[in-house]
């Protein structure tokens, strides 16, 4: 760790005081497992909320004060995809946190203006930081619907996991079933969510899914793990047959 400049918006920028700030599994493997991207110095982090603290010129949206959220992802808003809507991928998509923008492991950082989201104040900044985690989940249920009645399965108990279980549940699924291994995670989508939960290690997935849903298996499937793990065939062995499976994890 070092002391560095507290950075100054540039027009079109506001300055934003870091309140909360969320390890994301990508700043991890950031770290570890990207050696050839230049890193040092570097602040990660694109999970955070804060406090408006100073004001680029030509801002219109915000004032030093309010508290808000963050859009880590900075599209170029000029290519195809931007101007069909699809800034997501963008072909020259930055992001804050990335190599080539600090992020919220700092007290202060600079953002361009339509990345900010105004929070309001009856949820913490800590509830602010999540808001990146919930919208992977609301997407992902965007893309692939659950229906009243559906018995929905997540593979992968980590926080993406976990909100879609939350949202799964609140869009009327029947029961909900996590998959994963940490103890931890699993607890709480038991206790707090009241999910069904399998641990991978422990457990057979397909035989304890089929058990669960009466051989009949998980109409949804959404799997939020990604990376190496074979969890798309485990995907298709615990799908009821014309079951939707949706990929979240990268």
């Amino acid at each position: 760790m070092e002391a560095i400049t507290t950075p100054e918006p540039e027009p079109g920028y506001v300055q934003v005081k870091v309140h909360a700030s969320g390890i994301c599994g990508g700043d991890i493997h950031d770290y570890l497992h990207q050696p050839d991207q230049p890193r040092l110095p570097r602040s990660a982090g694109h999970e955070l909320a804060g406090v408006i603290s100073g004001l680029g010129e030509g801002i219109t949206q915000f004032q030093v004060g309010d508290r808000v959220a963050i859009e880590p992802t900075v599209p170029c808003n000029d290519c195809p995809q931007c101007l069909n809507g699809n800034y997501n991928i963008c072909s020259k998509l930055r992001h804050i946190g990335g190599v080539q923008r600090g992020g919220g492991f700092a007290e202060y950082m600079t953002i361009p203006e339509d990345n900010a989201c105004h929070l309001p104040d009856q949820l913490s900044f800590e509830a602010g930081a999540l808001s990146e985690v919930y919208a992977v989940a609301v997407h992902a249920l965007s893309r692939t619907p659950v229906q009243p009645g559906d018995l929905v399965a997540v593979i992968g108990s980590g926080p993406v996991g976990l909100a879609i279980a939350q949202m799964a549940h609140i869009a009327g699924a029947q029961a909900v079933m996590v998959l994963g291994k940490p103890e931890q995670p699993l607890q709480i989508a038991q206790q707090k969510m009241f999910c069904h939960t399998i641990n991978v290690d422990r457990q057979n997935p397909v035989e304890e899914v089929k058990a669960w849903s009466r051989g009949i298996g998980a109409t949804v499937v959404f799997e939020a793990v990604g990376g190496r793990a074979n969890t798309l065939q485990q995907a298709t062995e615990i799908a009821a047959k014309r079951g939707r499976i949706c990929m979240v994890g990268g």
